[in-house]
C-alpha cells in the first residue's frame, strides 16, 4: 500500500525500482506519452496508430543509443519517467570523448506525485550521468518545476544564445483534434484569396460580436495588405487547419504608446497577438489553445519576456482560455473600444 506517508512527507510503499527501459518495454513508455498528452492538453482522444507509432520511436532510440529512458516501477507497472537524448561533442585532441546530455519529458502519474519518486528517479539518472562522466546535465524547466529542479541542484546558466528561424509556416499539433489533425500557421499572402476571406469572417456575426470593424475587401487590403512587408511591426499568419484557411492570427511587439495605455512597468519587453476563428463549427476543438502556443514561441524569438492582451469583458470563451494558459487578469478597460469594456491579461513568457 502507498497511502503511509514518513517524516520527509515521501512515499512508504513497497520498493520502488529505478532502472534503464529496454526494448521490451517501449509499448509502456508509448503509453504512459498518450497518458502524459492527455493531461497536458485535456484531450484522451490521440490518432488509432500512436501507441503503435510511438513504440517504434521508443524502440529506435533505445537501440541506436540516440537516448537513456529511465523509468521508475511499482509492482510492474510505469509511474514516472526521464528521458536523457545523449549529445557527443566534437571530439577534441584531449579529452578525445566528451559528452552531455539534454533531460526532457519527466513525468510521473498523478497517484505518485509529491512523494519522492520523481526525486528517486532523478537522483538516479544525475548518478548515472556522474558515473558515464558526462559534462553536465541539461533542462529545460516549467514555471512550477524551477524549484524542483534547484532543490536537485540544478542552477541557471546564462552562457546559452538560442537563435529561432523564421520559417514562412510552422506546423504545429492541434490540442483537441480528433484523429491528428494538424495547425499550419501560413504567412499572410497580398493574395486576392486572402482578402475575401478575411473581409467574409469579420462579417460573420461571432467574429462581429467582439471585432465590430465594418471591412470589404478595399478596406480589408489597406489595413492588413502593409502587414504583409518584411519590414512590418506586425506580423499576419493564416491559420490553416489540414491545410484549409479556418482564422487569421498576429503578433508584434507593443510600442511604447500601447505600454502606456495598459498602464504596463515599462521596464519589460512588451508583446501582444490577435486572433480569430472565422469557422464557429471548429470552435472547442483546440484550434485556439494551439495557435497561441505556437504565438507566445513566435513572441518569446522576438526577443520579449512579457505578453499583454485585451478581449471584450463578455467574451468569456477567450478569457477562460487565456486563464487555461497561463494569463492573468490585469485590469478592466472601460470603454476601451467601441465603447465596450476589455480585460486586459498579462503574463510573463518563460
Amino acid at each position: 500500500m502507498y497511502e503511509s506517508m514518513n517524516e520527509r512527507g515521501w512515499l512508504d510503499m513497497d520498493p520502488i525500482i529505478v532502472r534503464q527501459a529496454q526494448v521490451q518495454d517501449a509499448a509502456a513508455v508509448a503509453e504512459q506519452r498518450r497518458d502524459y498528452y492527455a493531461e497536458e492538453t485535456g484531450n484522451a482522444s490521440v490518432a488509432d496508430d500512436f501507441v503503435e507509432r510511438m513504440s517504434m520511436f521508443v524502440r529506435q532510440a533505445i537501440e541506436h543509443r540516440d537516448a537513456t529512458v529511465w523509468i521508475a516501477e511499482h509492482n510492474d507497472r510505469l509511474i514516472s519517467i526521464a528521458w536523457v537524448k545523449h549529445i557527443r561533442k566534437v571530439p577534441w585532441p584531449d579529452p578525445w570523448e566528451a559528452r552531455w546530455a539534454y533531460v526532457t519529458d519527466v513525468y510521473t502519474y498523478p497517484p505518485y506525485r509529491g512523494r519522492g519518486v520523481g526525486a528517486q528517479l532523478m537522483k538516479r539518472v544525475q548518478q548515472w550521468a556522474q558515473d558515464e562522466g558526462l559534462e553536465f546535465l541539461i533542462l529545460w524547466p516549467s514555471d512550477s518545476s524551477v524549484r524542483w529542479y534547484s532543490w536537485l541542484g540544478f542552477t541557471p546558466n546564462a552562457d546559452a544564445l538560442v537563435w529561432r528561424p523564421s520559417h514562412p509556416s510552422v506546423s504545429i499539433p492541434q490540442a483537441r483534434a480528433d484523429g491528428g489533425h494538424s495547425i499550419v500557421l501560413r504567412r499572410l499572402g497580398n493574395e486576392e484569396q486572402d482578402w475575401e476571406r478575411l473581409a467574409a469572417w469579420f462579417a460573420s456575426p461571432h467574429v462581429r460580436e467582439f471585432y465590430r470593424e465594418d471591412f470589404d475587401i478595399r478596406q480589408v487590403r489597406a489595413k492588413f495588405g502593409p502587414r504583409t512587408q518584411a519590414s512590418s511591426r506586425v506580423r499576419p499568419r493564416m491559420i490553416l487547419h489540414d491545410a484549409t484557411p479556418v482564422g487569421y492570427a498576429q503578433f508584434y511587439p507593443l510600442t511604447d504608446e500601447d505600454v502606456r495605455a495598459y498602464q504596463l512597468p515599462n521596464t519589460m519587453r512588451w508583446g501582444g497577438f490577435d486572433l480569430i476563428i472565422g469557422d464557429k463549427t471548429l470552435w472547442g476543438r483546440g484550434i485556439g489553445h494551439a495557435v497561441i502556443q505556437q504565438l507566445l514561441g513566435e513572441i518569446a524569438g522576438l526577443g520579449l519576456s512579457h505578453v499583454a492582451i485585451d478581449t471584450a469583458c463578455h467574451n468569456l470563451r477567450a478569457i477562460g482560455l487565456y486563464q487555461k494558459m497561463g494569463f492573468e487578469m490585469d485590469r478592466v478597460l472601460k470603454g476601451w473600444e467601441q465603447n465596450q469594456n476589455h480585460v486586459l491579461m498579462t503574463r510573463e513568457l518563460r
